[in-house]
């Protein structure tokens, strides 16, 4: 019985392992901090970067007192116009998103949630420019999506490569080679594409993403990754603001059943000692 006990404990101690990729696209791992200083500046981050378009309507502006920010500052720096007990909610009306985005900006008050935050660390860095878009903007972790890189001029440009081998078969559906094909966007928004054919059949079909260096932004690759990661540390905040409470109570629930077991062990053997 003691046994059984304790593997349904330990099964609950067990971390849950996150997939590293997402529909084919490896992830990074983001650095989240819920370091009061960087949930602030990635508060600031999201209010004049990101509530243009996007709301957090399950958050109050009184959320940011609880990270370290007094009500003046929000009020005066973050929300002149708003009350400290309205929602992060976006000025921009659902009918001029349809009509300049084709689509409504979705809110993200538990984005980091639902697509994790190893996915939205990746999105953000995953933008390159791409003429055929309508917009201008693609991204490796969403392709075709409409929104375009708000982090531009603050991170810049990069340049990518995709490259994939593709096997090649004749038409009795026979494996009769394999062919590389490379597409290019230099960072200006034109890509350049090339298709080699490979001799041989000992190969395995591979696709893979190589990322060039930034390029033409205001601000160091360091200190646009660090503003990025404390932009996901704060939508990991706004999604769950009371994970760190929930995960100490845990902790100590599960420390109190397992001394609980170990006594009602002791006292199971300590009775049937007895009756031996």
């Amino acid at each position: 019985m003691y046994s059984r006990i304790m593997v349904f404990l330990l099964a609950f101690m067990v971390p849950v392992v996150g997939f590293s990729e997402e529909d084919g696209v490896a992830l990074d791992r983001a650095r989240i901090s819920l370091n009061p200083v960087n949930l602030q500046r990635g508060a600031r981050t999201f209010v004049n970067y990101c509530m243009g378009c996007h709301s957090a309507s399950g958050f109050r502006y009184a959320g940011l007192q609880k990270i370290g920010l007094k009500k003046e500052e929000i009020l005066t720096y973050l929300a002149p116009d708003r009350k400290i007990s309205d929602f992060l909610i976006s000025s921009m009306n659902h009918s001029d998103a349809e009509k300049w985005f084709g689509v409504i900006p979705p809110d993200l008050s538990w984005v980091a949630r639902s697509r994790g935050v190893d996915w939205v660390y990746t999105y953000l860095r995953s933008f390159y420019r791409d003429n055929d878009r309508p917009n201008g903007w693609n991204n490796v972790a969403f392709p075709s999506v409409n929104m375009p890189n708000i982090f531009h001029d603050l991170g810049g440009v990069r340049s990518v490569t995709f490259e994939e081998v593709r096997e090649i078969h004749d038409d009795s559906g026979n494996l009769s080679g394999y062919k590389r094909l490379i597409k290019t966007y230099p960072g200006d928004g034109s890509h350049k594409e090339t298709v080699e054919s490979l001799p041989g059949v000992n190969y395995s079909p591979y696709h893979r993403t190589i990322w060039g260096e930034y390029k033409g932004g205001l601000v160091t690759p360091v200190k646009y990754d660090n503003l990025i990661t404390d932009l996901v540390s704060f939508l990991s905040y706004i999604a769950e603001p009371k994970l760190e409470e929930r995960e100490s109570i845990g902790f100590f629930f599960i420390t109190w059943l397992l001394i609980l077991s170990g006594l009602l062990y002791a006292l199971k053997s300590d009775f049937w000692s007895d009756v031996d």
